[in-house]
């Protein structure tokens, strides 16, 4: 079926198939279908034909509110953000106020942000005041959400928070949804936040297979990939992470932190020199303990910029 759909986007950029045609494909496809590649293959083949009009949108608004899959969901907020940004306020009125899956979420929010008008800022503000009136973080009501509230409320109170720029709003608000998506997963997260920009700028991930009562917790939650902690790299102004005590073996997702200044890796399984090259290629940061690591006996204070402190092991550092 893909190589299928392969074959009529290329009649379609060769003008050996209407448009029409196409859409009406398409449209029974994603209805019957229940394959993911399928149904993602022909919501890009939909937006291909170059037809923007109320029909398209009726279809994608439909596969954003009503669809089961999240990642069809995501598809279609973001071609909404895309192409119908003019239309694009009232669908996510509707999701951000019932949308629960965490990608689907940060897309919204980053659409809204993108409609830069008062309405979409009142939304913002108003998701942040539903926040701040939240007293739990997770679904299962046992992480208060005091960190978020303290600031939000002062911002909210002497009405800073509506000089903020949208964007600003959006980064608070996904901040909070990456927080809560990790607490609800792991049980045990702590952070901090900047008290200026009200985003995390301390986050601690370390020995998560405890719980905060210090018994062992009954499921086996130590990270394995990173890959999988959803929503990580939009923490744009993380500065500190500690991941230590973990299963790690892989660091590539954390090269989108641009702005990490400390990382604590000590005890996990990294073997592949190839993170080497990662970790030089974060040139922010200023202390790396990667103690307890097989690859921390290839690592030499050349690989670094004298002004970062190493830590190997629990007798040895550079610097």
């Amino acid at each position: 079926m893909i190589q299928y759909l392969n074959r009529i986007l290329l009649d379609l950029k060769n003008k050996k198939i209407y448009a029409e045609d196409v859409i009406k494909l398409c449209e029974s496809i994603l209805a019957e279908n229940n394959d993911e590649q399928i149904r993602l293959k022909c919501l890009n083949l939909l937006i291909e034909t170059g037809v923007l009009n109320e029909k398209i949108f009726e279809i994608i608004e439909n596969l954003l509110i009503s669809d089961i899959n999240p990642h069809i969901r995501k598809a279609a907020a973001t071609y909404i953000g895309e192409k119908f940004i003019h239309k694009a306020l009232s669908p996510m009125k509707w999701v951000i106020r019932n949308e629960t899956n965490l990608s689907c979420l940060i897309s919204v929010i980053k659409t809204i942000v993108q409609i830069k008008t008062k309405e979409s800022k009142k939304l913002l503000i108003d998701k942040l005041k539903e926040i701040n009136e939240s007293d739990f973080i997770d679904s299962h009501r046992q992480y208060e959400n005091s960190k978020f509230q303290n600031i939000l409320t002062r911002l909210i109170n002497n009405k800073e928070i509506e000089t903020f720029t949208q964007k600003h709003l959006g980064d608070i608000i996904i901040n909070f949804l990456i927080v809560s998506e990790l607490i609800n997963t792991l049980y045990y997260v702590h952070f901090d936040l900047d008290p200026l920009s009200s985003l995390i700028k301390k986050l601690d991930l370390s020995d998560i297979e405890f719980e905060v009562r210090g018994w062992k917790s009954e499921f086996k939650n130590e990270i394995h990939d990173l890959a999988k902690l959803e929503g990580l790299e939009y923490l744009k102004e993380l500065e500190s992470l500690d991941l230590s005590n973990n299963l790690i073996e892989d660091i590539k997702p954390l090269t989108h932190l641009a702005n990490l200044k400390y990382l604590y890796l000590s005890n996990n399984k990294l073997d592949n020199p190839e993170n080497i090259r990662i970790l030089k290629s974060m040139k922010n940061l200023k202390y790396i303990d990667i103690k307890g690591n097989q690859i921390a006996s290839n690592l030499k204070s050349k690989d670094f910029h004298e002004n970062v402190k190493m830590i190997l092991s629990r007798n040895y550092y550079f610097r």
